[in-house]
């Protein structure tokens, strides 16, 4: 769910009269669908998560690893997306402005790089 909003928020920033539309919506599915699988776990009972814990049958189904698999690329996905739309951002206020500096949003750049090194660090682990 990340990513979408990171992407959202950007793009509101960046885009003059954005609003989000409801088709904007189709974004958040994988997000949707994420939740609905992990439904039954978060329904129960304390025991129940802690001894799936510690057997560790969660961490080891394929549907787990399925899953983790699709939120890094779809993560992955909206930070490249981000960054592009920052760039184009960038372009932009480049040849409309003579001065950047409060408009150029680097501090959401040096977020996204974050971001993704912690992705990459994630990924390496």
């Amino acid at each position: 769910m990340f990513g979408p909003l990171l992407f959202f928020y950007v793009k509101a920033l960046t885009t003059p009269r954005f609003f989000f539309k409801k088709k904007y919506l189709l974004h958040f599915i994988p997000y949707g669908l994420s939740f609905a699988f992990l439904i039954p776990y978060y329904f129960r009972s304390v025991e129940s998560k802690i001894n799936t814990y510690e057997n560790l049958a969660l961490h080891t189904s394929f549907a787990y690893h399925l899953l983790l698999i699709i939120r890094i690329i779809h993560l992955s996905i909206y930070l490249i997306l981000t960054f592009k739309l920052l760039k184009s951002h960038k372009n932009n206020i480049i040849e409309t402005h003579s001065s950047l500096d409060k408009i150029k949003l680097a501090w959401i750049r040096h977020l996204i790089l974050a971001i993704g090194l912690w992705l990459g660090a994630y990924l390496i682990y």
